[in-house]
């Protein structure tokens, strides 16, 4: 479900800046699941985006806090 980050504009994910990314998670009191989901910016043109992506995307060097 979802599509990996890519700005519309330059057709590339090389510029963009992670601005958020929320992995796919269970839903509270329920067994669907939430799609996982990022909001970037393009960091070459400015256009900003946000939009669930692939349950085993992940940002660039992504790792949980501990």
């Amino acid at each position: 479900m979802g599509e990996a980050p890519s700005c519309p504009r330059c057709r590339t994910d090389e510029y963009l800046i992670f601005e958020e990314f929320v992995p796919a998670r269970q839903a509270e009191h329920s067994t669907d699941l939430i799609p996982a989901s990022a909001s970037y910016t393009c960091s070459e043109c400015g256009t900003f985006n946000a939009h669930a992506v692939p349950a085993s995307w992940r940002p660039p060097q992504w790792f949980w806090y501990s």
